[in-house]
């Protein structure tokens, strides 16, 4: 028999090694290479069929084309123009795992103390950036983002998050501390630093914008950018 491995264990295949690049991603998937066209590929996952081989219905058909076909789950979503919270699978099956999830007492709190950046699919991103674009437009949605801001911080949900983030640093291996503690040594300007050689290299946003804000500079510049958003 097999046997489990911890959670400690689980975190230390999380960090990747020194000085390795992240591995290529393969091209897209089409549906239209499986013979049908994206709308008949969210149909047929919606009735927990497969898309690529027209087997089914399956419990979790994207477990089924990760395992058998060897397309990724957000792979999938994507080729087929769902969003990351689209269901597809069998709504039994969801729910117990969510009610093992909240037995477990699990939270969605990177352990390694590091935020993951978020992945949207093509259809998620569409939808998201429609759904603000139309709140915006509300007379009401500048005062609903201050309240909004107002329960995240007060006290009652800080010690909330507090709880949590401390369940999993007591639980967190050394070396996964030791990363956190580094990365809080760095100061505002080794942050600029940082952020505007990864500009560089990457052709993104300068200074004095939101977006620069969002990957690590704290320059005054972006400090202003930050503080005219939330106006």
């Amino acid at each position: 028999m097999k046997a489990k491995r911890t959670q400690q264990e689980i975190w230390r295949e999380d960090i990747p090694p020194e000085g390795t690049a992240p591995p290529a991603q393969p091209p897209r998937p089409k549906p239209e290479e499986w013979g049908v066209t994206a709308d008949e590929a969210r149909a047929m996952l919606s009735r927990q069929m497969c898309p690529v081989c027209g087997q089914g219905p399956w419990q979790s058909p994207l477990n089924h084309v990760s395992r058998k076909h060897g397309i990724d789950r957000f792979t999938m979503r994507d080729a087929c123009g769902l969003t990351t919270i689209d269901r597809v699978a069998d709504p039994e099956l969801s729910e117990r795992f969510a009610e093992r999830g909240r037995k477990a007492g699990m939270a969605h709190i990177n352990p390694m103390g590091k935020r993951k950046k978020q992945r949207w699919t093509a259809a998620g991103l569409a939808k998201q950036t429609e759904t603000i674009e139309r709140q915006n437009e509300r007379p009401e949605a500048a005062e609903q983002r201050v309240t909004a801001l107002s329960r995240a911080h007060a006290p009652e949900a800080r010690a909330k998050q507090a709880a949590s983030m401390k369940a999993y640093w007591d639980e967190a291996p050394p070396e996964a501390r030791e990363a956190v503690r580094e990365r809080l040594k760095r100061t505002p300007e080794e942050l600029s630093q940082q952020a505007r050689e990864m500009w560089e290299r990457r052709g993104l946003q300068p200074c004095g914008t939101v977006a620069a804000y969002k990957r690590g500079c704290r320059c005054d510049a972006c400090r202003e950018a930050k503080r005219e958003s939330r106006l």
